[in-house]
């Protein structure tokens, strides 16, 4: 007789395994894009199909709650946000909900994406406080080439497109507007309080070109980070997180703070002042 254990973890493995095919063949049937509530954003999303992101939603009724309730207690509701990487718009729907004097800048390159996005901003009516920017963040501004997997656009980046989840995939290039954080700081004239960046392992094309602007408005920055992705594009964690202490911030992994960040293969850092009040809580 199997043990009871054992018997617990093989149901829940087959009950998974029923769960992902039944989403599976709901997303080949699907005709538009489904519209979910997700409840820790504070607001309803329309996702595309093919999106991992949709089964993850999907399978687990969730979407990161912990780094969402992160993102509420780090927030300055007065100042302004950028969202390098926006996608189809989770934490643009819901910082813009939150802002009171603040304003969020939203920066996507891929057209898909951006209509999602768009139309999510519409739907939860954070249109007032929310500008979209259709190109990406680097070191220089210019004309960049940009990869991207239809329906996927989740895992698009400027660099090398290496993410495991992709492996197979058809990819297709584009050529779009790139900027530096500096750049877009100052052109719109944004008093910077918070940044999150997610852009498939070219962080540090983001942060490189974004000095003045973390020296000058001291951010909170919440980033994903990947040393995999990282090194294929001639980089790594331990350089992205070196800037940060180069500057006065304290490094940390919000996912798991008892370990040193930098450390797991697919994970976020989140990078606060010195100053901060909430710092030494980091």
């Amino acid at each position: 007789m199997m043990p009871a254990r054992k018997l617990v973890a093989h149901y829940m493995q087959k009950r998974d395994r029923v769960e992902r095919a039944a989403i599976e063949r709901i997303a080949s049937m699907l005709v538009e894009d489904p519209v979910l509530r997700v409840n820790e954003f504070v607001g309803v999303f329309a996702l595309s199909p093919q999106s991992h992101i949709f089964r993850r939603v999907a399978m687990a009724g969730h979407y990161e709650p912990e780094l969402t309730a992160r993102c509420r207690v780090l927030l300055d509701v007065d100042r302004d946000v950028m969202d390098i990487g926006a996608n189809v718009g989770f934490h643009k729907v819901l910082l813009g909900g939150l802002l009171r004097k603040g304003r969020l800048l939203a920066v996507e390159p891929t057209h898909d994406a951006l209509k999602r996005l768009r139309r999510n901003i519409i739907m939860n009516g954070v249109g007032d406080k929310v500008a979209v920017l259709e190109g990406v963040a680097s070191d220089a501004p210019g004309q960049i080439e940009i990869k991207i997997v239809a329906g996927l656009e989740e895992y698009s980046t400027i660099g090398a497109l290496e993410h495991p989840s992709v492996a197979n995939a058809e990819i297709v290039t584009r050529t779009v507007e790139a900027r530096t954080l500096d750049q877009l700081a100052t052109e719109h004239g944004l008093d910077v309080g918070f940044i999150k960046v997610d852009v498939e392992g070219a962080e540090h094309l983001v942060f490189r070109g974004g000095q003045a602007t973390l020296a000058r408005c001291r951010p909170v920055v919440l980033s994903e980070l990947s040393d995999t992705l990282l090194r294929k594009n001639g980089s790594s964690s331990q350089e992205v997180i070196k800037m940060f202490e180069v500057l006065g911030y304290v490094v940390s992994d919000p996912m798991r703070p008892n370990l040193k960040p930098g450390n797991v293969e697919f994970g976020d850092i989140l990078c606060i002042p010195r100053e901060h009040p909430l710092a030494s809580a980091a």
